[in-house]
């Protein structure tokens, strides 16, 4: 065959593939260990996960209606610490108030050059009067660990620092399976007296969540 008929075809097939997928792409995972340090009567207490994040970016010919064509999921629990007396301190992966998941937390913008996040960038951190209760779920301010739980508890860290673990599953949903069950059920079901009027009342603007759910705790893409 001619070879000026080869080039050409393969010059055609090359910028087929470029106007299908011009400027699209899939990274690959992103690993990083989340770990908290807390301060107790008793000594240190810690906890950590993994949490993977892949970021990918549209074709230039996908309609996106807000021009954005970045995006990232992630796949992960929340870190917990267990303070003892039946008190658990997690991080939330997935903001319940705003949504926003914990990947701004992540990056090298939110992270000290030792992996150490922010104070002014950390991720809602919350806990329950009763864990089995969804209802007594409670942010807990990262510079007031004292006021949620007593005196001699307090933050020492909490860092983002690269790993080689596969991001952590399951173990929040064996460990608190009443938990679990309860952050599945519907918020209307949970939260009746809410919904009697539409749209729903102000809440108070207070530490309560009551509005959480299991995606606090659980990302998944």
């Amino acid at each position: 065959m001619n070879l000026r008929i080869v080039l050409a075809c393969l010059a055609l097939l090359a910028a087929g593939y470029l106007l299908v997928n011009g400027g699209a792409y899939t990274s690959g995972p992103v690993r990083k260990k989340i770990e908290l340090v807390v301060a107790t009567p008793h000594g240190l207490a810690r906890g950590s996960s993994a949490i993977e994040v892949r970021y990918s970016r549209a074709p230039w010919w996908f309609p996106t209606g807000t021009g954005i064509r970045t995006s990232a999921g992630f796949w992960g629990e929340s870190p917990y610490v267990d303070l003892g007396d039946g008190r658990y301190l997690f991080v939330a992966v997935n903001n319940p108030r705003t949504q926003a998941p914990i990947l701004e937390q992540l990056t090298r913008w939110a992270l000290r050059p030792d992996g150490h996040i922010a104070p002014d960038r950390m991720p809602l951190l919350l806990t329950f009067g009763d864990i089995d209760d969804v209802k007594t779920a409670r942010e807990v301010r990262p510079e007031a660990l004292d006021a949620a739980f007593g005196p001699s508890f307090r933050l020492v860290s909490l860092t983002a620092t690269p790993t080689r673990e596969k991001p952590t599953r399951g173990t929040l949903m064996a460990k608190f399976p009443r938990l679990f069950k309860g952050l599945h059920t519907p918020i209307t079901e949970r939260e009746p007296g809410r919904f009697r009027s539409f749209p729903p009342p102000p809440q108070p603007q207070d530490d309560r969540l009551w509005a959480i759910t299991w995606t606090a705790f659980e990302g998944r893409g």
